[in-house]
């Protein structure tokens, strides 16, 4: 008996020793360095296009103060907040889509960029000539975690809104075939109701690619109320599960995970599902999962770096969103041809070799091991101890 008690106390020693150990880890790798993210400076206006009388909706056209353009050109891009978050959250996604993000910027640059976006369209091959217009829709900082009828509301609603910017962006002139297609960001649970939006079919407009921005496409890990899983499971899982038809429109998805310093939001649960035929064999890849660290411009690369973003820095990050730019410049000059999975594969192809091909982002794999490489194993074990997670 005496010794079955020992066993146990230090049974007890033993696991509360790697559990603080853990908290150690935690302190050095997840919360130093504020997220190591620089702030996106912009002069900021929102306007609202769009009001739902059903609901407390609407939907906003971002706008900096120095754009003198009245009719926006270039791509257009919707911004779709996740649970309890804010379409202020879209400011930095902006600001980076018309190249006007930094308070250090010379007069002579930012009179440059200003030119830029009064004489181009912004479709430029180069990144650094291409811009995009934002588009932010407010679900009044609704908590669409807490029950799908509001996952369902929102995709009601944002399927209105992609009428109405497709609308905005002619400019009364008629809908302009080359602005039909529409490029979503969403973050967190937005993610999901962006993918939801590949499920329905419109002639106002397509939807080009999806970014997502710490979305638990895989699975929520902590669900509040079964008709969410529920949702996930019927309007996400068994839509992507299925090949696609020769009407559906191909559409890849790029997942970007924050990292360990997203609590909420594992970097597991971030994987796209794979699509697979009846045999089950997987299909061509339209999805990749990357890692926020990896495809991050620091300033100062270390350790603490590869911790990655937290849930809410995730859309403000400035030398994240500078990546996500290119992203949306990849999917939106790439030539989407046809209604195969094999167009999606090769735009999947083109986002990896854009971070691949330039030496100042670190590798680039998609789908891969999300552990800490530069951890010890013990290190690591403990680390994942410490955390909240419930799946990895």
């Amino acid at each position: 008996m005496e010794i079955s008690a020992f066993v146990t106390v230090l049974f007890f020693v033993i696991a509360l020793t790697f559990h603080l150990y853990g908290h150690v880890l935690r302190q050095r790798y997840i919360y130093t360095q504020a997220n190591c993210c620089d702030m996106t400076w912009s002069l900021t206006e929102y306007n609202l296009l769009y009001s739902s009388d059903r609901k407390k909706y609407n939907l906003y056209h971002w706008k900096d103060a120095r754009d003198p353009r009245s009719c926006p050109s270039g791509k257009l891009v919707m911004y779709i907040p996740g649970h309890w978050g804010s379409y202020t959250q879209a400011r930095s996604l902006g600001a980076h889509g018309i190249g006007l993000t930094g308070r250090s910027k010379s007069s002579r640059d930012e009179r440059s960029m200003i030119h830029r976006l009064q004489s181009q369209n912004g479709t430029s091959a180069d990144v650094k000539d291409f811009f995009y217009n934002v588009y932010t829709v407010d679900f009044n900082d609704e908590g669409s975690a807490l029950h799908a009828y509001r996952l369902y509301d929102q995709i009601e609603f944002v399927r209105e809104s992609l009428v109405k910017i497709v609308k905005h962006a002619s400019c009364g002139s008629g809908v302009n075939d080359e602005k039909r297609g529409v490029i979503l960001v969403g973050h967190s649970m937005g993610g999901l109701v962006a993918k939801a939006m590949l499920t329905h079919t419109d002639a106002e407009y397509t939807i080009e690619g999806i970014i997502t921005l710490a979305t638990p496409h895989y699975s929520i890990p902590y669900p509040i109320d079964g008709t969410v899983l529920e949702f996930q499971k019927s309007k996400i899982h068994t839509f992507f599960s299925q090949q696609p038809s020769q009407g559906e429109k191909c559409a890849a998805i790029i997942s970007i995970a924050g990292g360990w310093r997203d609590e909420l939001i594992p970097p597991s649960v971030t994987q796209v599902n794979v699509r697979q035929d009846d045999a089950g064999n997987n299909l061509a890849q339209n999805s990749i999962s990357l890692l926020a660290s990896n495809i991050s411009q620091l300033n100062e690369p270390s350790d603490q770096h590869i911790a990655g973003i937290d849930h809410r820095a995730i859309v403000w990050c400035h030398n994240l969103l500078a990546s996500v730019k290119r992203i949306i410049h990849v999917v939106s000059t790439q030539s989407v041809k046809g209604n195969k999975d094999s167009s999606c594969a090769e735009t999947i192809k083109l986002v990896k070799n854009s971070f691949q091909s330039d030496p100042s982002y670190s590798n680039v794999e998609g789908r891969d091991d999300y552990s800490f490489k530069k951890l010890y194993d013990n290190e690591e074990m403990m680390l994942k101890a410490s955390l909240g997670f419930t799946q990895w």
